[in-house]
C-alpha cells in the first residue's frame, strides 16, 4: 500500500552505513518516520530533499499502521534553504522543531499545526520580524496542542490580572501560570513579566498570521514574552 502526502522534514537519523530515518511532519498523517534506503549516496534520487525544513511530496510505502514505512518518493515543492543557510535563524527554528518532536503524537492528524508552520516558514522566508513570527508559531502551536500556559487569571485563586495590584506579574514555570501576590508569597521559580506584554500577549492569541504584519510590540515586550514562553515550553517538555 501507497500513501501520498506532503510533508515537512524535521530531522534524520542515520541508519546503517547508508540509508537514513527521516522524521516528517506530514499534512495527513502528523507525525511520521520514514525508512529511506540510500540516500547518502551521491547516486541518491533523493538529492538534497531530506535535508531539515524542506517541504516535499512523498510517498510512503507499507501497511497503514506499520511504524516504519519506507520512502519511496520525494519531490521538493520548497527547500527553505535561506532559512537553513542562517544560522541564526536554523537555531531558532530548531525550537520549534523540537516542539512538533516532543508535543505532537506520533499518528495525530494535525492538519492545522502543519499549516501554521509552513505558514511560518513562508514569512521568515520572506524576510519578517523573526521575534514576532516565532513568537507567534508558539503561542499558536501551544494553544492547539493544549499546552497553553495561563496568562490571564491567578492559577490558585482565580484573580483576574486586571485586578492584580501591581504591574510587575509572577508568572510561576511550576504551575505553567501566573500567580497573584498573594499567592505567590511561598512559591519559587517566578519570572518577571509587565502588564503591558500580557496585553500584548492577549492581542496576539487573538490574531491571525495573515495579518501579523499590521502589529507590532516593543522589543522589550517581545524579548519579556519570548523568555516566559520559551521557559513554559523548556519546563513541559522536559517532562515527556
Amino acid at each position: 500500500m501507497i500513501r501520498n502526502t506532503e510533508g515537512i522534514v524535521l530531522k534524520t537519523a542515520i541508519y546503517g552505513e547508508a540509508d537514513l530515518i527521516v522524521t516528517y511532519l506530514s499534512k495527513d498523517f502528523g507525525i511520521v518516520k520514514a525508512f529511506a534506503k540510500s540516500p547518502r549516496k551521491i547516486t541518491s534520487r533523493f538529492g538534497s530533499s531530506l535535508e531539515p525544513l524542506t517541504y516535499s511530496k512523498i510517498a510512503l510505502l507499507g501497511k497503514e499502521n506499520i511504524s516504519l514505512p519506507r520512502l519511496t518518493r520525494s519531490d521538493i515543492i520548497k527547500s527553505f534553504n535561506d532559512l537553513r543557510e542562517n544560522i541564526n535563524c536554523f537555531i531558532e527554528l530548531s525550537e520549534i522543531i523540537k516542539m512538533n518532536l516532543s508535543l505532537i503524537h506520533e499518528g495525530s492528524t494535525v492538519k492545522e499545526l502543519f499549516d501554521l508552520l509552513y505558514k511560518t516558514l513562508i514569512y521568515l522566508q520572506q524576510g519578517y520580524d523573526r521575534a514576532m513570527y516565532l513568537l507567534f508559531y508558539k503561542i499558536k502551536f501551544l494553544e492547539r496542542t493544549g499546552y497553553m500556559p495561563n496568562l490571564d487569571v491567578c492559577g490558585l485563586c482565580g484573580r483576574e490580572i486586571k485586578k492584580f495590584s501591581n504591574n510587575s506579574i509572577n508568572f510561576h514555570i511550576n504551575h505553567g501560570s501566573i500567580l497573584c501576590n498573594n499567592c505567590s508569597s511561598f512559591e519559587s521559580k517566578a519570572i518577571n513579566i509587565n502588564k503591558s506584554s500580557l496585553v500584548f500577549y492577549s492581542a496576539l492569541r487573538n490574531w491571525h498570521i495573515q495579518k501579523l504584519s499590521r502589529l507590532s510590540a516593543h522589543p522589550s515586550v517581545l524579548i519579556e514574552l519570548s523568555q516566559t514562553i520559551n521557559a513554559h515550553i523548556g519546563f513541559i517538555t522536559a517532562k515527556k
